[in-house]
């Protein structure tokens, strides 16, 4: 392994030249601002840290000939020709003058961040809530010429953070805390200094928000609701979208499956009332300089088509898309609502997966903010743009964006997410692709950023919060080097004895991922060609030797990292079981471990009631602690040529009340319960509600575009579990489902693919075998129990010498 050459923080961000003498002084402006106030209380703290000694506060009357920093609006800045209103909201000027340094910017937080710039050239960096480095002291003050503003004008990454901090039901603008007040603040000045200017949560207001994020309306996004409210659906069902059957349809939740009818005039008159209603609201509530200018109307999540009403249908036939269709409403709020509000501004979404089409004839008022939103389905997070095996992406991003300034200037893009798309976990980063996607992104006119890269909770993706750190350092300066910003944050958030190693396998992880064929997205990815076992045991090896050496804190961090490719090969143990157990490193060793590291790394933000945290954990971790039992059926077949799903590997929804249940009736104890309140949805062989027409009795494995499939005629009658044999073979690869019961059953099983070197053998499977039982008067006569069908195991063979007949268990 390379010995790497460290710089100090102090050596990477040197400035120009040494001017002489430290200046002692602080000198504040006239009447500061709020945040030119918590400007004065930064420089004040940090400089303390840096030097050891206080700045000391003297009027500006006093301090003729002294070395001092002045801030803000002060006189001395007038007279060096600071022209203070020439400066942007968030624009900065840092300039020697002598033996004193001018800080000053815009109103807003240009003052601020002037602060934030000057201590960065210091040496000082903003890494984590609970890290903040903080540079040796030179015995001389380095000159300051720059007059600058962040590159991007909207920044913003969701981290999910603050669902950690923050347990319990909402209440008014409030949640339930876990958290102390000081890891709150900590955690929001963080963001403050990293110079993040938008809100991702409710419950934790930031400490700024800039103006193009300033909205006065929650949820900030997903909101027709809150212009045309669901509850209307049950006097006025004609104000909602229709479907294709005809059918006027409720939106499923306040933010989720849903629309309204767009073409609609009464509609219209609704939500024009209710933006009114909303602005008044705010400009009542609030001064001139905090007002909402920006408000966002943008449909429903998960919402896959437009109103399919005659109306809707001839204004997007006409314009040509159903873009057209949503830019047509949205400028008739905009052209009534400028007559009243000239300054406000209509937010939508130019959506990659529907509404895709730019709009041909309908031309966006002048008031029209475009948000365009990336195809996290199938864009490539992990390679630049411009080199990912993805050309739908650069025709989507270079199609809206010929619209240019100002209807196209904002973009919602995904990371690695975790959560639900993180399952089971994997080792892998972005990082290689933050620079260039920045760059392009200004190239072509997007100059605001909300990026969702929410980190796992409980499997945190490798070097994440490192990614947020240098992300954050880009969207100011994009011209900054990633790489030194990336050993910058190793050697001080892990240590330096940790860091050679650290840096290593941060090196390898991307180097693999940058080699693999595969073509991953941020909701679907692959198992890596460069996990292999001999891999993962020597990243194992050596992250546990770094925690052995380091001190607590940087051990605790390094432990953290462990949990992902632990986890990872829990989940995939068939294929790691030889190397680790031939190493001397047993299942049950891991487990332990993990559950130890997960149990730490929930605590690495102090809270009341961490215990909740670790029962949320092991619900998630049990498709890597559990140990299924085996069908006696499956018993003499070697472990290399079967695969086993349980309960454990399902996902349920509860939108189509699909959940994990206890069931004594399954030798696993528990199984996954499809109980949809429909009736529709019930029955032997009845085609479900919905475009798709599932059949409800069923199921499938599907891999790589193919599906086998097999759909009951008839189910048994004594409600209890029987095994079921699926026809046909089908070759696995990294995105492999079984699924039954419309979505309702769902098992990812592609922890079942095995890393290969080409031979299909690998990974084809002869047979495919689950264990099901159907209860309730839909499917069993007379029953007195709900309408569901229950699955607990599914498993697979890989060769075709079938262990028994397959059991159809006739009715009685």
């Amino acid at each position: 392994m390379k010995k790497l050459g460290w710089l100090s923080a102090a050596l990477f961000f040197a400035v120009i030249a040494a001017a002489g003498t430290v200046p002692r002084y602080l000198v504040t402006g006239d009447d500061p601002s709020r945040l030119e106030k918590r400007a004065e209380q930064e420089l004040k703290h940090f400089y303390k840290l840096i030097y050891g000694r206080d700045l000391v506060v003297i009027p500006e009357s006093q301090s003729a000939g002294k070395p001092a920093v002045y801030l803000g609006r002060t006189k001395f800045a007038a007279e060096n020709k600071v022209d203070f209103a020439s400066f942007d909201q968030e624009e900065w000027l840092l300039k020697t003058s002598g033996d004193s340094l001018i800080v000053a910017g815009g109103r807003p937080a240009g003052t601020l961040y002037g602060v934030y710039r000057m201590l960065e050239k210091l040496g000082v960096a903003f890494l984590t809530p609970d890290e903040t480095v903080i540079p040796k002291p030179g015995s001389d003050f380095p000159v300051f010429d720059e007059r600058r503003k962040p590159a991007f004008v909207g920044r913003v990454i969701y981290d999910g953070i603050p669902r950690l901090l923050m347990r319990g039901k909402y209440g008014k603008n409030r949640a339930s805390q876990w958290a102390s007040p000081e890891v709150i603040d900590a955690y929001l000045s963080w963001r403050l200094r990293s110079r993040i200017n938008g809100s991702t949560s409710q419950a934790l207001p930031p400490y700024y928000v800039g103006k193009i994020y300033n909205l006065c309306h929650w949820p900030e996004w997903h909101t027709m609701s809150l212009y045309v409210n669901p509850k209307l659906y049950d006097t006025h069902p004609e104000y909602f979208a229709m479907d294709r059957e005809g059918r006027r349809v409720k939106p499923r939740s306040f933010t989720m499956r849903g629309d309204v009818c767009m073409s609609s005039p009464e509609v219209r008159k609704v939500a024009l009332a209710s933006l009114r209603e909303m602005i008044r609201r705010n400009r009542a509530a609030k001064s001139p300089e905090e007002w909402s200018v920006v408000y966002d109307v943008t449909r429903l999540d998960d919402t896959p088509e437009f109103c399919q009403c005659p109306a809707c249908r001839k204004i997007s036939e006409y314009d040509g898309s159903d873009t057209g269709l949503l830019v047509d409403f949205s400028n008739y709020l905009a052209r009534n609502i400028r007559k009243e509000y000239p300054d406000v501004i209509i937010r939508i979404q130019g959506h990659a997966t529907h509404g895709r089409k730019l709009p041909n004839k309908i031309i966006p008022e002048k008031n029209i903010l475009f948000r365009l939103c990336d195809t996290f389905s199938t864009r490539d997070p992990f390679r630049p743009i411009e080199k990912a095996k993805n050309p739908e992406a650069i025709s989507y991003f270079e199609t809206w964006t010929k619209f240019g300034t100002p209807h196209v200037k904002m973009l919602w893009d995904y990371w690695n997410l975790g959560g639900s798309y993180f399952q089971p976990p994997r080792v892998e980063s972005v990082f290689d692709a933050l620079k260039p996607d920045f760059l392009y992104f200004l190239r072509h006119g997007i100059n605001a950023l909300f990026i969702e890269a929410s980190m796992d909770a409980y499997s945190p993706q490798n070097f994440m919060m490192l990614n947020y750190f240098v992300a954050c350092r880009l969207m100011v300066d994009p011209e900054e080097d990633p790489e030194a910003l990336a050993r910058l944050f190793i050697r001080h958030y892990y240590g330096e004895k940790a860091a050679p190693v650290m840096y290593e396998y941060f090196r390898l992880i991307r180097e693999g991922v940058a080699k693999d064929p595969q073509k991953p997205s941020s909701s679907q990815v692959s198992e890596w060609q460069f996990a292999t076992p001999d891999f993962m045991l020597g990243l194992y090896k050596a992250f546990t030797r770094a925690a052995e050496t380091s001190s607590p804190r940087h051990a605790r961090r390094i432990r953290s990292e462990l949990i992902t490719p632990i986890w990872s090969v829990l989940v995939r143990w068939p294929n790691y079981e030889k190397t680790f157990t031939a190493a001397g490193i047993g299942r049950e060793q891991l487990v332990e471990e993990c559950r130890k590291y997960v149990h730490d790394h929930i605590r690495r933000f102090p809270c009341e009631k961490p215990e909740k945290g670790d029962k949320l954990f092991e619900d998630k971790f049990r498709n890597a602690a559990f140990l299924p039992v085996l069908p006696p059926r499956f018993k003499d077949i070697p472990t290399f040529d079967l695969r086993v799903a349980t309960f454990a590997d399902f996902h349920p929804s509860r939108g189509i009340r699909s959940m994990i249940v206890d069931d004594p009736d399954s030798p696993q104890g528990r199984a996954v319960k499809s109980a949809h309140p429909d009736p529709a949805c019930h029955g032997v062989n009845k085609i479900m509600p919905g475009k798709h027409r599932f059949r409800t009795t069923g199921f499938y494995m599907s891999s790589g575009g193919k599906k086998i499939g097999l759909v009951l005629k008839k189910v048994p009658q004594d409600e209890k579990y029987h095994w079921y044999r699926i026809p046909g073979k089908i070759v696995l690869d990294v995105k492999s489902n079984f699924w039954g019961h419309g979505w309702g059953i769902n098992a990812r099983v592609n922890h079942w693919y095995k890393l290969t070197y080409g031979d299909p053998k690998d990974n084809t499977w002869e047979q495919i075998w689950f264990s099901a039982k159907f209860t309730g008067p839909a499917y069993v006569s007379g029953s007195k129990k709900d309408n569901a069908i229950y699955v607990d195991t599914v498993v697979a063979v890989r060769h075709d010498g079938a262990p028994q007949k397959e059991n159809r268990a006739k009715p009685k």
